[in-house]
């Protein structure tokens, strides 16, 4: 079998090493080694000498005393492949050993002649000659030629810019034009003014809608209609449209309704009035045009929580005109924008730009 040489030897070898530990001087010897033709891979006589001697941990063949055994090495290749050994001793030892080895290299073999040699010579273990050191792990692949031409430089990120301070929100003031369905008895146009202040996800507005006159005609009579009121609202926007903007909103609207009948022959009249309270939907469109101006678009659905009655009679004729309650009145607007930005606060980038 394949390094049966070196088995047997190194066996061998940790037997007799134990056998031989008492003895005081190992045994000393002559080596001659002949290498036949194509067995040029096998160590010379130079190489064997030092490997034996560094399993024995003395100078045991390259002494210059008389020596007590003398060795005689030839090799040969071996058939179909492979080398082997014949080492013949005399003197103080006598006899012939044969180690075979399949090959392909030498370098069992010869391993199998350093321990066989230091068993006769009854050498010591000596210092075990240190293991080959693995080779190196590879190195990173050269760089090809054209990376030098078409790769670009690297590019570090530049650093995070902390959060600066924004200062207070931008307040936006509104005027405009409305159209409201139901409020009042039926459809009317007013005016509405407002201001809103703008954070990064949602605003909050106040404003105020004032329905002048709605005008119900009958035969000899007619009835005015008039609201005016207050209205707060709390909008949802997306933070990163500033030119165009769409929000959606909730709003809460408290007013006055008022209802006038004046008979017009006798010019006898009759007033009441009472509280609107609603509460609805709306949805925005503003767009930021040059500067702080803008216009804006928008329409909601008021749904009533409280409506005064508002029941009317002609004192003349002793006609009474009663009030409707609608369940919802759906207000369009129009009109323009203005945004009011304060002065804010110098950046720590800016300030180092001076």
């Amino acid at each position: 079998m394949r390094h049966a040489a070196s088995a047997v030897a190194v066996f061998i070898g940790a037997y007799c090493a134990r056998e031989s530990a008492a003895l005081a001087e190992p045994l000393t010897g002559s080596l001659t080694v002949e290498r036949a033709l194509g067995a040029e891979a096998c160590p010379d006589q130079q190489a064997l000498v030092t490997e034996v001697e560094q399993i024995a941990g003395a100078p045991i063949l390259s002494g210059t005393g008389a020596a007590d055994v003398t060795l005689a090495l030839r090799i040969t290749p071996a058939t179909p492949s492979g080398f082997s050994a014949v080492l013949v001793v005399s003197g103080k030892r006598n006899g012939e050993r044969t180690l075979d080895d399949v090959g392909p290299g030498c370098d069992v073999l010869a391993r199998g002649l350093a321990v066989t040699i230091a068993i006769l010579l009854e050498a010591g273990p000596g210092a075990v000659p240190e293991p080959p050191k693995p080779p190196e792990p590879p190195g990173p692949p050269p760089v090809p030629w054209w990376r030098k031409y078409y790769l670009l430089p690297a590019i570090e990120a530049p650093p995070p810019v902390p959060a600066e301070d924004e200062g207070i929100p931008p307040i936006v003031a509104s005027i405009g034009a409305t159209y409201d369905s139901a409020t009042l008895s039926s459809d009317a146009v007013g005016l509405t003014l407002g201001v809103d202040t703008y954070i990064k996800y949602v605003s909050f507005g106040v404003g105020f809608v004032w329905l002048p006159k709605e005008q119900r005609d009958l035969n000899t009579f007619h009835v005015d209609y008039a609201y005016a009121g207050g209205r707060v609202r709390a909008c949802a926007r997306d933070p990163f449209i500033e030119q165009f903007g769409i929000s959606a909103c909730a709003r809460f609207s408290a007013g006055r309704r008022t209802a006038t009948l004046v008979n017009e022959l006798t010019d006898a009249h009759d007033d009441n009035h009472g509280a609107y309270l609603s509460l609805g939907p709306q949805v925005e469109i503003s767009r930021r045009l040059v500067g702080p101006f803008g216009i804006y678009a928008d329409v909601a659905a008021d749904f009533p929580l409280l409506q005064a009655d508002l029941t009317v009679a002609d004192p003349v004729g002793g006609t009474v005109i009663d009030d409707p309650e609608h369940v919802v009145s759906i207000d369009i607007g129009i009109g323009v924008r203005f945004w009011l930005e304060p002065p804010r606060p110098e950046t720590k980038r800016e300030k180092g730009v001076r």
